[in-house]
């Protein structure tokens, strides 16, 4: 059986959305008869039971043969990526090597091919043998080209509108709680908040001032994409979780909060035409808040992207055709 080891480190600076597509690309990986392998700094006890089941094998050293590598760490630098290239051939000979980048900062030389899934990106100096580029390669999971049944989530109350509150990771500058808070002051009975955290004693007391809301954690694939389905806009944060709403055809605010989503909130803007506000610093102006929120609300729900469920099947695809 041949074998796929994903080396991402996930958890605390690193965030999530790393290790959830490379869950993706695992499970087209394992649908097709590979085994997978997670190498990574991380507790894996914390992962979702979806992305967990995505890999077969755990492995905190990094000593498993394999066919291909595919790493997937924002924060290793190029000389890095030498050292972990150069040990990795030695370990097994051959084999095809997949880098997931987000910045275009580094050369990516040494690896067969480099994945960057950046909006409308067609172009790109990579010193990789190959590159897959743009929005069309998004790695989605399976999910969201099969959304749980509608039928038992909660219909409109009385004309509110539901929005999905979704800024992912630790959100360590409470941008949750600021957001509701910003729709609070635009009409408590306008809004039904279905929020996705996985603090909500936090928000309680803002929470409380609407009518009715939703606190979701731990959430899979199809369930996420049913509240996409279910939601008539959303405020989220420029990460993982755009590609995710863009493939749903959701409208939203974006939320830039950290500096390696700035490119990308950029190209949300300008390519997608949705409003972004720039949090890097750790504000948000809620009077801008209040103004992307009417945008996108007067916006019709129609496609906008080039993302579809088809990803992580594309990568597969060029993966398998380089390993021979």
């Amino acid at each position: 059986m041949k074998r796929v080891v994903f080396k991402c480190a996930f958890g605390g600076e690193n965030g999530w959305g790393h290790v959830v597509r490379c869950s993706a690309l695992a499970a087209a990986f394992k649908n097709n008869g590979w085994e997978t392998c997670l190498w990574g700094g991380g507790d894996s006890d914390l992962l979702p039971s979806e992305v967990h089941s995505a890999f077969v094998r755990l492995d905190a050293s990094g000593s498993t043969k394999a066919d291909v590598l595919c790493i997937d760490e924002m924060y290793t630098e190029q000389s890095s990526f030498d050292e972990l290239l150069a040990r990795w051939r030695r370990l097994n000979g051959s084999g095809v090597v997949l880098g997931i980048d987000d910045m275009q900062v580094r050369s990516m030389a040494g690896f067969d091919l480099v994945l960057n899934t950046e909006i409308a990106l067609r172009e790109a100096s990579y010193r990789s043998l190959k590159a897959l580029l743009g929005e069309r390669y998004a790695l989605l999971r399976s999910g969201f080209g099969a959304p749980e049944n509608t039928a038992d989530l909660p219909q409109m109350w009385e004309g509110s509108v539901p929005v999905l509150v979704m800024i992912g990771g630790t959100d360590p500058f409470g941008f949750t709680e600021r957001v509701l808070e910003g729709l609070a002051e635009m009409g408590s009975d306008r809004f039904l908040p279905i929020v996705v955290s996985s603090e909500p004693k936090a928000m309680v007391d803002t929470l409380a001032r609407f009518r009715a809301y939703r606190v979701l954690s731990r959430l899979g694939s199809a369930e996420v994409a049913a509240w996409m389905g279910f939601c008539r806009i959303g405020v989220i944060a420029c990460g993982s979780t755009l590609y995710e709403a863009s493939g749903m055809g959701l409208p939203f605010v974006g939320l830039s909060v950290v500096d390696n989503q700035t490119a990308t909130a950029r190209k949300v803007r300008t390519e997608w035409g949705m409003p972004v506000l720039n949090c890097e610093k750790g504000s948000l102006d809620p009077l801008a808040l209040q103004s992307g929120v009417e945008t996108v609300l007067s916006r019709a729900r129609r496609p906008y992207s080039e993302v579809d469920t088809k990803g992580a099947e594309r990568v597969f695809r060029e993966l398998e055709i380089l390993c021979g």
